[in-house]
């Protein structure tokens, strides 16, 4: 029905044959080209302790990393 060359409707869309050979082989295996969903990645550590390094990088803001680490450790609580 669609007897449609890849190369003009490349051309069309501006992109490569390759590009259009990826989007046809997803669609015929998912049914469509959306994006696959990404899990929510939890944030490695609690508000309070990305509250406290904030502050702390204001505070003073030419420090090294294990200025920042060792007050992170001070104040286990916050892990």
């Amino acid at each position: 029905m669609y007897d449609v060359e890849m190369m003009l409707v490349a051309a069309v869309l501006g992109v490569s044959v390759r590009s259009i050979e990826h989007w046809h082989h997803l669609f015929k295996k998912n049914g469509n080209l959306l994006p696959k969903k990404t899990a929510c990645l939890s944030a490695r550590w609690s508000a309070p302790a990305v509250v406290f390094v904030d502050g702390f990088m204001k505070l003073y803001p030419c420090f090294y990393l294990e200025d920042i680490q060792e007050a992170v450790k001070a104040n286990s609580r916050l892990l």
